[in-house]
């Protein structure tokens, strides 16, 4: 809605969201021991998706109210890659398996609270 900007700080570990006029600021994210990548914001700018990796090079999705909470896992596996939201903007869509290392990968669709998870599609390919 135009009033919040949000942005990345300490080599892609914090996420901070600021009031559009300067007033305020916090802090929305903070991720010790990963990297946060390929955050997509909804639509409806309530949620924010995102790719969290750890040393080993792997990415596992998950979800953050802007509201402020406690992030939500979006899938158990670690090997996990955004692509965007759905167009009613009611799902986050990504890609879960590796390809390139020979695994099977299919595109899931699943609320950003981590609930009605479902197969959109197997055999992705990325």
């Amino acid at each position: 809605d135009g009033t919040k900007v949000l942005y990345r700080v300490s080599a892609t570990r914090e996420i901070w969201w600021q009031a559009a006029d300067g007033s305020t600021k916090a802090e929305l994210l903070y991720a010790a021991d990963e990297s946060i990548n390929e955050a997509i914001l909804s639509p409806d700018g309530k949620w924010l998706a995102y790719a969290e990796v750890g040393d080993d090079g792997y990415a596992r999705m998950l979800s953050v109210p802007l509201a402020g909470g406690t992030p939500k896992l979006l899938s158990p596996r670690r090997d996990d890659m955004p692509v965007g939201w759905s167009a009613d903007g009611l799902e986050v869509l990504f890609v879960e398996g590796n390809a390139a290392l020979g695994e099977p990968t299919t595109v899931m669709a699943v609320r950003p609270d981590g609930s009605d998870r479902r197969i959109v599609a197997e055999g992705a390919g990325l």
